[in-house]
């Protein structure tokens, strides 16, 4: 079990962002995430946890985000995979379809780490806009903000990242033992 503070990140709505192109890396294909891509979710997500000490998941809890978002993964997600077929990252915006007090998007960055320092920033910038033309679709007159969760606080590199990408800390969560 994981205990310590668990922040989260928010940033404010833009109303247009253009997509950036995806990092060029030399043997890695780009591609939207499908069903099919939850055991490697899963290994990312289980490779991740081996050096970030956050938790382990499963191949089904991956394939749950796409029973709660999947119908946009074609747009809204993306993969980064390797010659092998393995998943070295991924990113995807979040959306749910209604919000009681502002519409939210979920900014969701996994990064192998044998591949940090390489694709963050532009995969940061792509999810945004994924998130922000999604937000924009919105009609109403409730605010619309960008989050990002599950950000430890011994993960100072992650905090940096967002934070460079103008996210601020807005809530955290203690977790005791």
């Amino acid at each position: 079990m994981v205990f310590g503070r668990v922040f989260v990140f928010s940033a404010a709505y833009h109303l247009h962002m253009d997509r950036n192109p995806l990092p060029r890396i030399s043997g890695v294909s780009w591609r939207p995430l499908v069903p099919d891509d939850a055991v490697a979710m899963a290994d990312l997500h289980n490779a991740c946890n081996a050096v970030d000490r956050t938790f382990l998941t499963t191949p089904g809890e991956m394939a749950e985000e796409f029973d709660r978002f999947g119908e946009d993964a074609n747009t809204d997600s993306i993969g980064a995979f390797g010659r092998n077929g393995e998943m070295l990252a991924l990113g995807w915006s979040l959306v749910p379809k209604t919000g009681r007090t502002e519409h939210r998007a979920f900014v969701w960055l996994l990064v192998h780490p044998g591949v940090r320092g390489r694709v963050e920033d532009e995969l940061v910038h792509w999810i945004e806009a994924v998130g922000t033309n999604r937000l924009r679709s919105f009609d109403g007159e409730l605010p619309c903000s960008l989050y990002r969760y599950d950000i430890y606080e011994w993960m100072t590199d992650e905090q940096d990242l967002f934070e460079r990408h103008g996210y601020d800390r807005v809530r955290y969560f203690t977790e005791n033992p």
